[in-house]
């Protein structure tokens, strides 16, 4: 994941950028699979899975966060623009 936002950043445009958060956000999708199968697998203790999930949960909030205000910047960008 922050491989794929820093690239995205470094690509110097909103739409790249957008791009890949979307991957990146594909990517904390097949984390929280393979967690989730370990979980049940019982390879991670009891007691971390929770925390671990919470974690995961925040990240995805501030992750979709971002896209949205990447998105609205780009809006207003084009508005300006016209």
């Amino acid at each position: 994941m922050p491989s794929n936002i820093a690239e995205g950043a470094g690509r110097g445009t909103e739409a790249s950028f957008l791009h890949f958060l979307s991957i990146a956000l594909g990517s904390l999708h097949e984390v929280e699979t393979q967690f989730g199968i370990a979980a049940e697998l019982e390879y991670v203790p009891q007691d971390s899975i929770e925390p671990i999930e919470m974690e995961m949960e925040s990240t995805r909030h501030a992750l979709v966060g971002l896209m949205k205000a990447v998105r609205s910047r780009r809006a207003t960008h084009r508005q300006h623009r016209n």
